[in-house]
C-alpha cells in the first residue's frame, strides 16, 4: 500500500490549513483505503500485544491507552502509522498551524474504549496543541465519535493568553466546560468511516462521547504537536502552584475564577 500517495491526492493543504486557522477543526472523510486501515489495525493490536521500545501504557478508564514516543520508537517497527503521522503533507500543516520551535508528533497514542462511560468531557486541553487522530472503525455517535464547537479555539485562547499572562499556571486553567454555558456551545458530532482524520487545535471545545452499550468499542490512533512557547506542566519545586499542589493550600490563588468550571486534563471524571 502507497502511504504517501493516498496522503498526496487525498489532502488539499491549503483547505485544510484555512478550516484550522477559522473553525478550529478539520475533517478529512475516508482519507485512507482498506488495506492502509487494516494495517493500522494490525498495528494497533500489536503495541498492546508486545509493547516495542518506546511505547508504555497508561491509565484510561473507558478502556486502554498506549502512548508512543517518537523519539525512541523504531519507526519501522510500526511503518505505517509512521508514515501517516510524519508524512511531509502532514508536515506543512503543522508547521504552518503551531508556533516557531514546537516538536510535530512527539507522542502518538491509541486508546481502545469498551466501557460504557463518558470517554472525556467537553473541554479544551491544559497545554494547547494540535492533534490529529484517525478513526480504526466506522465511528459515530453511537460509539464515541469525537464533537467539537466550531471556533471556539478562538475565545479558549484569548482566556488562556489572558490567565497565563496574569501569573496563572496550565493545571489552573479551568477548562471543562460550566452548566450555564452548554446552551450556547453547538456541539458537532464528527462521525465517519474507517480511515478517516481529524484535524483540531486543542483549544476548541471538545468532546470524546460515550459508548451506546457493551457490544460497542471505539478504535482510533491520535498524535500529539504541543505549541512551544508554554510553561510545564510539572510546577517548579518551592513555587507557589508546587506548595499548593503538594501540600493543598493557596498562596496566592489562580488570577481569576469563572464560576461553574472545573479543571482537568482532559480525562473523564465519571
Amino acid at each position: 500500500m502507497d502511504i504517501a500517495s493516498q496522503l498526496e491526492r487525498r489532502i488539499d493543504v491549503r483547505a485544510t490549513i484555512n478550516t484550522l486557522k477559522s473553525d478550529g477543526f478539520c475533517f478529512i472523510e475516508a482519507l485512507l483505503d482498506q488495506d492502509a486501515v487494516a494495517g493500522l489495525n494490525v498495528e494497533f493490536q500489536k503495541v498492546f500485544d508486545e509493547l516495542p521500545l518506546g511505547v508504555s501504557m497508561g491509565t484510561h478508564p473507558p478502556g486502554r491507552m498506549a502512548t508512543i514516543d517518537t523519539q525512541t520508537c523504531d519507526a519501522a517497527s510500526l511503518p505505517i502509522t509512521h508514515s501517516v503521522f510524519m508524512s511531509s503533507k502532514y508536515r506543512i500543516i503543522s508547521e504552518a498551524m503551531l508556533s516557531k520551535g514546537s516538536k510535530i508528533n512527539d507522542k502518538i497514542v491509541m486508546t481502545h474504549e469498551t466501557k460504557v462511560m463518558p470517554i472525556s468531557d467537553i473541554h479544551f486541553d491544559s497545554q494547547r496543541a494540535l492533534k490529529t487522530l484517525i478513526y480504526l472503525l466506522d465511528t459515530d455517535v453511537g460509539n464515541g465519535a469525537i464533537s467539537y464547537c466550531k471556533g471556539s479555539h478562538v475565545e479558549n485562547s484569548a482566556y488562556r493568553k489572558e490567565f497565563l499572562s496574569q501569573g496563572g499556571h496550565p493545571l489552573d486553567l479551568q477548562n471543562i466546560v460550566s452548566e450555564s454555558e452548554l446552551e450556547s456551545i453547538n456541539l458537532e458530532c464528527v462521525s465517519g468511516p474507517a480511515g478517516s482524520m481529524v484535524i483540531f487545535d486543542t483549544d476548541c471545545w471538545h468532546s470524546g462521547g460515550c459508548l451506546e452499550n457493551d457490544t460497542k468499542e471505539r478504535r482510533i490512533i491520535r498524535s500529539r504537536s504541543k505549541f512551544a512557547g508554554q510553561p510545564p506542566m510539572r510546577p517548579n519545586r518551592f513555587s507557589p502552584l508546587w506548595f499548593r499542589r503538594r501540600f493543598n493550600i493557596f498562596l496566592p490563588p489562580p488570577p481569576f475564577e469563572i464560576p461553574g468550571r472545573e479543571r482537568t486534563r482532559g480525562t473523564s471524571r465519571k
